[in-house]
């Protein structure tokens, strides 16, 4: 589906604003760069799930390299104004958690968010090669009933 600039926005304000307390004022006042990193992480999901998918890899293979990751976290790091402090914020219960994280602490939580943008990404790849799998064998099975031409 092409979005335009106009839907990007009104799906961005729909968004933000559902559940979290925020004014529709505050949501638009998020809306340019929030819909330039909605933006992103869409487009970066669905090129590491080509790439995945075009190299052919096997499920074993998807699976093995999810064994390989040791460390995940979930959310969002930003740097704080000072520098000396990263803001990491994540939902917990259905609530927004933030943890102050000191500097040089950073590198490790920013390896362990990024390693759970890469599991997400190997899963959706696993479930679109089963998926695909599964789509292979009922074809094989129950094969479509040619109409005969009239």
């Amino acid at each position: 589906m092409l979005m335009t600039k106009m839907s990007i926005n009104l799906w961005f304000f729909v968004r933000s604003t559902r559940g979290s307390g925020k004014s529709w004022k505050q949501a638009i006042r998020l809306g340019s760069a929030g819909v330039t990193t909605v933006f992103v992480l869409v487009l970066t999901s669905c090129i590491n799930i080509y790439i995945l998918l075009s190299m052919k890899s096997s499920p074993e293979d998807i699976l093995e390299q999810i064994r390989q990751i040791q460390q995940m976290e979930r959310g969002k790091l930003c740097p704080m104004r000072d520098g000396r402090y990263y803001n990491h914020q994540t939902w917990q219960s259905g609530r927004n958690v933030v943890q102050y994280v000191p500097a040089d602490q950073a590198p490790r939580l920013h390896e362990a968010l990024a390693n759970y943008q890469r599991y997400l990404t190997l899963t959706q790849a696993y479930a679109e090669l089963i998926i695909q799998r599964t789509r292979q064998q009922r074809a094989k099975e129950f094969p479509k009933k040619q109409r005969p031409k009239r």
